[in-house]
């Protein structure tokens, strides 16, 4: 998860748009959402990140926690 559309973009790169959050690839911009985060949003974090069958919606409300922590912000400066 390293771009504003994170995960990254399955055109850009050939990976499935869900691959970095089911591989729970350790970068920047969750450790911001997770510093960030209140309780019940690390709690959705870690349930869902690095589960192999995280879907569409799932990652939906992964990418909103990203946007309310605004870590996606921190990490596009």
């Amino acid at each position: 998860m390293t771009t504003a559309d994170t995960p990254r973009c399955a055109q850009t790169t050939g990976k499935s748009s869900l691959e970095d959050l089911r591989d729970a690839k350790h970068t920047t911009l969750l450790a911001l959402a997770c510093q960030r985060a209140d309780a019940p949003q690390r709690r959705l974090l870690r349930k869902l990140i690095g589960n192999p069958r995280l879907d569409h919606d799932a990652a939906v409300v992964v990418r909103g926690i990203l946007s309310a922590t605004r870590a996606r912000d921190e990490v596009e400066r």
